[in-house]
């Protein structure tokens, strides 16, 4: 089995990995093993996207990480005595064409804490989708009777493997299922929206500046007034290593 290492203190595992005759690879592993906490899983996961992987930690709150003591880790990595499941990720496509795929969260906030910024919104149902557009590009016309202008500091779509992190420290909860889409800070509260994987979210920004943001990418994409976007789930997963 070839394995990955990704973090900080990857050479206290090369001789405990050599023992047990895994080959430690920097391309093409079948598994990365992140030595760190969850921003060390979310970059991990940009650089090996859907690889298997798993956290050891390190001390800092971690999601993906094992709970198992490190020799036992190693056992079963070598004996293939684990599971793996898999959690779909989530995107965000500007009109111009970019698009960010995210593990937790994708979302759109103002670039000023002091001015918040106003957009329209409308959430797309599979029932409700533009012939033609199975997947719910962004559209210029937002014509829709579920339209809604929003003054906000911005707005959040999370997947369920991300919900316990910001969309949590947002809503106040997290979910189970499907995929959540939630205002931050808005002028008038609303409830967080629990949305089915063919659903999509359509987005105008009518007053800004504002930035789409993916995890804890260092790259974004800057939305000027007048842009559309669409939040929705991605068509990826990732697949995270679980011990029994």
């Amino acid at each position: 089995m070839k394995i990955a290492l990704f973090g900080n203190s990857v050479s206290d595992l090369t001789q405990k990995l050599s023992l047990a005759h895994l080959t430690i690879v920097d391309e093409h592993p079948d598994v990365v093993i992140c030595l760190g906490g969850d921003g060390t899983f979310l970059a991990a996961e940009r650089q090996f996207p859907g690889v298997p992987k798993f956290c050891m930690r390190d001390g800092r709150p971690c999601k993906a990480c094992a709970v198992t003591p490190l020799d036992e880790t190693i056992h079963k990595l070598a004996s293939h005595e684990y599971g793996i499941k898999e959690f779909w990720k989530v995107e965000a496509e500007i009109s111009s064409g970019q698009t960010l795929v995210a593990v937790n969260e994708v979302q759109l906030h103002n670039d000023d804490p002091r001015h918040a910024i106003r957009f329209q919104t409308v959430i797309l149902e599979r029932s409700d989708r533009i012939l033609g557009d199975p997947i719910g590009r962004p559209t210029d016309s937002l014509q829709d009777d579920n339209k809604t202008s929003t003054i906000a500091d911005g707005a959040i779509f999370s997947s369920v493997f991300g919900s316990t992190g910001y969309f949590k420290s947002v809503t106040g909860k997290s979910i189970s299922h499907g995929f959540g889409f939630a205002l931050i800070n808005p002028a008038v509260e609303k409830k967080p929206d629990i949305l089915r994987s063919g659903d999509v979210v359509s987005i105008r920004l009518e007053r800004g500046p504002a930035t789409v943001y993916a995890d804890n990418d260092p790259m974004s994409i800057p939305l000027p007034a007048g842009s559309t976007m669409t939040f929705r789930p991605s068509a990826q997963k990732i697949r995270v290593i679980v011990f029994s």
